[in-house]
């Protein structure tokens, strides 16, 4: 009985020798210091492209240059910020695939969101505010998509003039040009009732803001005249 019982004794011994404690705290995120200067920076971006979205810009060749540079700057410093927070929270990051992932996506993200809101947010917000009215011209030409379905799901019908397509961002009347190369967005669209009676080749003067950081696009206006002399086709 005696054997028994010590027998009993040094199993219990050894099992709670071998036993692992199960209340290990988890590890907890540590925030990162001056996160409000993130938070400031990363604001500030995103209402200047809610800013470039409401409106249509054409950066000139020098405010690209400053905004590539500006941008390259901000988003070395964002990107060292984000190292600097993973660095602080590795425990929690044990996965090697999401490590890989936020490595790359990170600064990818972070470069596009600036380009967008330096390039053609902040550059149309100067132009606004120290612009002076100008006017540009050029020739404008219907796009080849745009124009086929428009003539088959609109044009056919007789619909297009119970619908107004007059959406810069998105829209089947889309006029793309050479000024328009380097705009946000890269086309102008006009209205059906427009569309429908305009040529393939349409010359316009385009009316807005110039700054030395670009134009702002306000409207266009068909120079009918100048249109009479240009090929009905390529």
């Amino acid at each position: 009985m005696a054997r028994k019982v010590k027998k009993a004794l040094r199993d219990s011994v050894r099992n709670l020798g071998a036993a692992k404690p199960k209340n290990l705290a988890a590890p907890t995120l540590t925030p990162p210091p001056y996160r409000w200067a993130l938070g400031i920076v990363i604001g500030l971006e995103t209402l200047l492209i809610f800013w470039a979205l409401a409106h249509q810009f054409i950066p000139s060749p020098r405010w690209q240059n400053i905004a590539f540079y500006i941008n390259i700057v901000l988003c070395a410093l964002c990107t060292a910020y984000f190292a600097y927070s993973f660095w602080l929270n590795a425990p929690l990051y044990q996965s090697k695939i999401k490590i890989v992932l936020i490595a790359i996506f990170t600064p990818v993200l972070i470069y596009f969101w600036g380009y967008v809101a330096i390039k053609y947010g902040a550059g149309d917000l100067i132009t606004h505010i120290e612009g002076k009215p100008a006017m540009m011209e050029d020739i404008f030409t219907k796009n080849v998509d745009d124009d086929e379905r428009f003539k088959k799901e609109y044009l056919d019908k007789g619909e297009y003039e119970k619908r107004y397509f007059d959406n810069r961002k998105g829209c089947i009347t889309r006029l793309n040009g050479y000024t328009l190369k380097d705009a946000l967005p890269v086309h102008f669209c006009v209205s059906g009732q427009d569309f429908a009676i305009l040529p393939k080749h349409v010359a316009v003067k385009i009316h807005g803001l110039q700054s030395d950081a670009g134009f702002d696009i306000e409207r266009i206006e068909y120079d009918w005249l100048k249109t009479s002399f240009l090929p009905t086709e390529d």
